[in-house]
């Protein structure tokens, strides 16, 4: 280690390194599109929030927009995770209860899009997840992670934003799946670039 070559500032991302979350890519994608045929019809996306269910997340909001005449009728809302709000959401949307690993990896693979609808978000680990499993995420302005969305991979709207969050949506569905990553930011490269300037 010398101290005068280290650099005053470095910047290592909050994300999973690709090469080990997608290792069992083909296996999950396969499972992925068996778990659409089975909970999609033709012409249906899947738009899938994952998560704690806690009042910080904002899903009373995000449950309502579904009841919404100007919420797109193809799209169903899945909510993954366990917590104090199930009761409040229940029947307002598929509520899948909490999964964990390669459970989780198949509906990353499976989504058309992520939702993060969060009043309070530090980061938010989720987005960069989606991200690299291909999914294009719609996050408010208060999720930390907004710091990894762009034109290609998603949209940012306004915290609590009506109009804002419906064209997103569309938005967002509009950029297809990908069996490629939309992270823009890489841990192993990030992490070579640092051993660089050591």
């Amino acid at each position: 280690w010398n101290k005068a070559k280290a650099p005053s500032l470095v910047s290592v991302p909050i994300v999973h390194d690709s090469g080990v979350a997608l290792r069992s890519a083909s296996v999950v994608r396969k499972e992925a599109e068996a778990w659409r045929g089975k909970h999609l019809r033709n012409g249906e996306f899947a738009l899938f929030f994952i998560g704690r269910l806690a009042a910080v997340k904002n899903l009373r909001w995000l449950v309502a927009q579904t009841e919404s005449p100007d919420w797109p009728k193809s799209v169903k809302l899945f909510i993954v995770g366990e917590g104090e709000e199930r009761k409040s959401i229940q029947g307002k949307a598929v509520l899948l209860g909490r999964h964990e690993g390669g459970a989780l990896q198949v509906f990353f693979s499976a989504a058309d899009a992520l939702v993060l609808p969060s009043s309070y978000e530090p980061f938010g680990a989720v987005v960069a997840e989606a991200l690299q499993w291909g999914v294009p995420v719609l996050v408010s302005d208060r999720v930390g992670a907004r710091t990894l969305v762009n034109d290609g991979n998603g949209v940012v709207y306004p915290h609590d934003n009506v109009v804002a969050f419906l064209s997103g949506l569309k938005r967002v569905l509009s950029l297809g799946r990908s069996n490629e990553s939309r992270l823009s930011v890489s841990l192993r490269e990030s992490v070579m670039s640092l051993i660089e300037q050591l």
